[in-house]
């Protein structure tokens, strides 16, 4: 938690180095938001809107429902994001913007709480590694935007609710870092076998 001239917010980072490069690493990570993610699990419900936007395909607008479990927590949030892609010579950036909304936590109604996030990941060539060597840095802020009101202690349901969301968040990071490292290991397997 850091206090910022907006008030208070998380902030997460992650790094992870995989043996692939840089091109490959980028596509698996795009591949990951853009096609992977509206098959999660927790996703209740999807939806990609298009509808008059300059949308290309290195944008992706969305918004969704998103059920969480967490040491024995659940909560379930609609969420709206954009996502866009970067790709220069020698580096891929994500970058999203996200507005979270907590619908229900603990299996309690919640209203007045969002959270306004914004992220990105970088993929580029660690210092001093091999051209085949990618790194994968992740960074996520994460601002609540207003109190909670539930029907039981505000103050306790607020402080419960955020870490909640940063744990859950830092989950996410490294499960999401495993699936681009999955969707990569299945993409040389598959380039492998055809040899």
């Amino acid at each position: 938690m850091r206090l910022g001239p907006d008030g208070v917010y998380m902030e997460i980072f992650a790094n992870k180095v995989l043996p692939f490069d840089v091109a490959s690493t980028g596509t698996a990570a795009w591949q990951y938001f853009a096609k992977s993610m509206e098959h999660m699990p927790f996703r209740f419900f999807y939806q990609k809107d298009p509808q008059n936007l300059e949308t290309t395909d290195d944008t992706i607008v969305e918004s969704f429902g998103m059920e969480l479990h967490a040491n024995g927590t659940q909560a379930d949030f609609r969420v709206k994001e954009v996502l866009r892609r970067y790709v220069d010579e020698d580096r891929v950036v994500i970058v999203w913007r996200s507005f979270i909304d907590p619908v229900e936590f603990s299996g309690a109604p919640l209203r007045g709480a969002e959270f306004r996030e914004k992220g990105y990941i970088v993929i580029r060539r660690p210092r001093g590694m091999a051209e085949n060597y990618a790194l994968l840095q992740t960074c996520y802020l994460i601002h609540p935007e207003a109190p909670v009101h539930s029907l039981t202690d505000d103050g306790a349901i607020t402080g419960a609710l955020t870490d909640f969301v940063l744990s859950g968040t830092a989950a996410n990071i490294a499960a999401g870092h495993q699936m681009i490292e999955n969707i990569l290991f299945n993409e040389a397997m598959k380039t492998h076998s055809r040899v």
